[in-house]
């Protein structure tokens, strides 16, 4: 599976499982498919500095995870993070 759609997949699930919606998953969304996006007027900062605030984001949602108890979210999102990280 292509990672693009994969990724996209993950926060769709992860969205189902907890209902969560709104601007932080709307921007975590968009700055997902921006990493992803092959452009030569994104250089190595740009995109160093979207995959820190995609880490940023998915962290915040794990720790929400953690507080609800919500197990498959978290495994979700902790293989989101692993991802994006490497």
């Amino acid at each position: 599976m292509e990672k693009k759609s994969s990724l996209s997949l993950m926060l769709e699930a992860y969205q189902a499982i907890t209902g969560q919606e709104g601007r932080h998953i709307d921007e975590l969304r968009t700055l997902i498919k921006c990493i992803l996006v092959k452009s030569k007027n994104l250089d190595y900062l740009d995109r160093l500095t979207m995959k820190t605030m995609i880490l940023e984001r998915l962290e915040q949602e794990l720790e929400f995870c953690r507080s609800t108890d919500n197990f498959d979210a978290f495994d979700i999102v902790s293989a989101l993070h692993q991802v994006i990280k490497n």
